[in-house]
Order: C-alpha cells, then structure tokens, then sequence
C-alpha cells in the first residue's frame, strides 16, 4: 500500500487541489466505526466503477494506478481502516484533478478530429483556445476571489453592485437585473461576468490558442464542452470556491471530503447562444453559463468519467504550423481578422 500512497501523493493533479498532510495519523471521524470488509468493498467499488474512461483522465497514469491497485489489494495481509480510506480518498481527487487529454499534437486544424472516437462528436462541442495550457475556465467575475465562498445570485448581485456596473448598466439601459441579457453585455463590454467565451467552430478556438502574440511561451490548448449537459441544471447558483488547496477538514456543498461522491464534482452548466454584438456573430461565439460547481486552487474539478468537458493539449512547437493552417484554410478565422473583422472585408 505503501507504493499505491506514494505514486497518488506525488500526482501534480491531487497536489495542486489538495493539501497533502504530513502527519502517518489520520482521523477517519465517521468511518471509524464501520468494518473492515464494508471499508475495503467502497475503495474496490470506487477502483471498478472509474477506471473505464476513453478521454477523461492520463491513460497512462490510470493504468499505473489500476495495476498498483491490484497488487496492493492481492498482497495485503490486512486492511487498515485508515490506509484504505485514505487511498480511496486520494483516487477520488485523482479523479477529479486529471480529467484532461494531454499533449495531443496536431499541425493541422481538421486532424483536430483525430482525437475522437466519433468524428460526428464535434458538431456537438463547443470550443475555447488558451495560449497556455495551464489557464484554467474560471470565469473572469472569479477570478480576483481571494477567500472562500459560496457563490449564489446574491454573491454575483453584490459584485456588480460593488464594482459600480448596474449603476452605470441602469443608466443606459434601465434594466440590470440578473439575466442572459445583462451578464453578456457585462462579458463583452466590462469582461466582468459569470459566463465564459466559447466558439461552435475548431477554427476559430485554434486562431485564439496559436495567435502570434507570445506564441512561443507557452504550450497551448483547447477546452472542448458538449452543449447538451444531461445533468438537470439548478435555476440558481451553487458553486463552492476555494481559492486555495483544500484538506482533510474542509467541507464541500456540507459535507465532509470522506463523504463526497464523484457525482457531487459533476459540473452543471448552460450554453448560452444569446450573440450581443456582431463579432461575436463573427467568431461563432457563445457562452457558458456554469451554475454548479466546485473551483478548487482556482480551477474547476469535475470527475474524469464525466464525457461533457475536458481539454487537448498541443506543444508551443506546433503553434505556428496550426496558424498557418488556418490561414490557408480559413482566412477569416485569423486572429487579426477575428478581432478586427473589417480587415478581413477591406476592399483590395
């Protein structure tokens, strides 16, 4: 067991949401006093129940795992509560931590559909291009957020009331409740709002992810959302954000870390087709609308057998012939052109 314990402990995904403690002891408060067997059928059922991801997770991680998992179940002399509890703890921040395809390497934009086991998904995702692969979907509302909260309607009221906006928004328009219509004019014109930017078109996610701006820095990436979410999406916000690790004492939508499920990491959202203005109609753009959630470190966790978000990876590398892609196959969807689309329909 020791081996499984410290492959997990040193997992880049579980250190940068979870506070690792230092101490051999842990307190399992409410499972002290259930048995053994019961303690030992939870961490095989949460080993069956998660490995099987075709997208979501580091396949070559999950196989380290399920195979030290399997040795550390057959060579085992006896199971300790605590052992047992705390390794399928850990599996569980896996889990929700490593929910991403990584460096997957395209030079070309329409290869992009290589990555699928359906090509056909693609007409059913939506897309966002980050220069860096480490920039996280934070909305930009978030993102300044220094203590922990809850984020409710309320919350996001005061924080327009606060920055001075549904003033000046009621001034204009004398209207600022909390609605589509409102926060997107917010994301576009103050780039303060709970709604994040994506585009229905590969193309133009690409151009944003290989600008020639700072190409070379960093690798990129593209975050890629099914539209249609199965979860049933609350009417108000529930979001819990820390924005720090968190450890063994904290609590998640009221319960302790022992007593979470996966399925309360399953990200809730709505994607809002509601164009504000004509470049975004350009850029094919839209917004997410994330109602439930859990942000940890200041990034958004969810478990990695949930097929509904996750992103691909590509080197810094590989930027520019990705760009040049574009441009001879989709001029329009040059970044110069998406910004400042009259360039695009100047007359020669």
């Amino acid at each position: 067991m020791n081996r499984l314990r410290a492959y997990l402990e040193a997992d880049k995904g579980i250190n940068s949401i979870f506070e690792i403690p230092k101490d051999e002891h842990i307190n399992l408060g409410p499972f002290i006093n259930q048995s053994e067997s019961n303690i030992r059928l939870r961490f095989l059922s949460l080993c069956n129940n998660v490995f099987d991801t075709q997208i979501g997770g580091n396949l070559q991680h999950i196989k380290e795992i399920r195979s030290l998992t399997r040795r550390t179940l057959k060579e085992a002399k006896y199971y300790n509560l605590n052992t047992i509890e705390y390794l399928s703890l850990l599996i569980k921040l896996y889990l929700i931590s490593n929910s991403y395809v990584n460096d997957f390497i395209y030079e070309d934009v329409d290869s992009f559909k290589n990555v699928f086991i359906y090509p056909e998904d693609v007409q059913r995702l939506v897309f966002r291009g980050v220069q860096n692969k480490e920039f996280d979907l934070i909305p930009s509302m978030y993102r300044n957020i220094k203590q922990r909260c809850h984020i409710d309607k309320h919350f996001i009221d005061s924080k327009y009331s606060e920055s001075g906006l549904t003033d000046k928004y009621r001034n204009v328009f004398a209207d600022s409740d909390l609605k589509p219509s409102f926060c997107s004019f917010m994301q576009h014109y103050a780039g303060f709002s709970p709604f994040i930017d994506f585009t229905e078109s590969v193309a133009v996610a690409s151009s944003f992810a290989t600008t020639p701006v700072n190409r070379t820095l960093n690798d990129g990436a593209i975050y890629c959302l099914f539209k249609n979410n199965n979860t049933k999406c609350e009417e108000e916000y529930n979001i819990e954000f820390f924005p720090d690790k968190i450890n063994l004492n904290d609590k998640i939508f009221g319960k302790n870390l022992w007593n979470l499920e996966l399925d309360d990491f399953k990200v809730q959202y709505r994607t809002n087709k509601e164009q504000t203005n004509d470049r975004m109609k350009y850029q094919r753009g839209m917004f997410v609308d994330i109602h439930k959630c859990v942000f940890i470190n200041n990034r958004l966790c969810f478990p990695s057998s949930e097929f509904n978000y996750f992103k691909i990876c590509f080197s810094k590398e590989s930027k520019e012939a990705i760009y040049q892609s574009i441009g001879r196959k989709y001029p329009e969807y040059l970044y110069e052109n998406l910004m400042h689309p009259d360039n695009y329909f100047k007359i020669s």
